[in-house]
C-alpha cells in the first residue's frame, strides 16, 4: 500500500508552503527603450526598477540600432556593482541586431536573483566614441 498525490494536490500544497517568487509565480515582463543621441561611452542607462521580491527568470532580450561606426562599442545589462549580471559586454556595432540575455558564468549567481525594490536594471556602455540610435530591453521576472 502506498500514498500518492495528484498533480493538483501537489501544486496546491506547494503554493501554500513556498513564496510566490520561488515556485508557481506569475511572470511579468519589463520592457523599455532609450533613444541615444551622441551617448558617451562609459554611460549608465537606468531602464526599470523591478518590485521588491521579484526574481529574475533567466531570460529577456536586448535590441539595438547600429550604434557606432567603430568596432569598440559594447553594452552590458546588469545591476549596480555587477554590470554584466544579465548580459556580459556585447559588441553593438556595424548593424542593428539583438541578443538574448545570457550572463554566461554569472548566470549561476543571477538566475533567480531577487530584487529588493531599490535595485534598478541598468545598461552600461563602453568604447571609444559616442553612439546614436535606439536601445530596447525586455527582461522577465517571477512576480510576487
Amino acid at each position: 500500500m502506498s500514498t500518492v498525490y495528484s498533480i493538483g494536490y501537489t501544486k496546491e500544497v506547494a503554493s501554500r508552503k513556498v513564496s510566490p517568487g520561488e515556485w508557481g509565480a506569475v511572470m511579468r515582463y519589463y520592457y523599455d527603450e532609450y533613444e541615444a543621441v551622441a551617448l558617451a561611452a562609459g554611460s549608465t542607462l537606468y531602464m526599470f526598477l523591478p518590485a521588491p521580491g521579484e526574481r529574475y527568470a533567466g531570460f529577456g532580450q536586448l535590441a539595438w540600432d547600429d550604434l557606432s561606426g567603430t568596432n569598440t562599442y559594447t553594452i552590458a545589462v546588469g545591476i549596480a556593482g555587477t554590470t554584466g549580471a544579465f548580459l556580459a559586454a556585447t559588441n553593438v556595432v556595424a548593424a542593428a541586431d539583438k541578443a538574448d540575455l545570457d550572463a554566461g558564468a554569472a548566470a549561476i549567481t543571477y538566475l533567480g536573483y531577487e530584487f529588493n525594490g531599490d535595485t534598478p536594471v541598468i545598461i552600461t556602455t563602453a568604447g571609444t566614441q559616442s553612439a546614436t540610435g535606439t536601445v530596447q530591453l525586455g527582461l522577465a521576472v517571477f512576480a510576487v
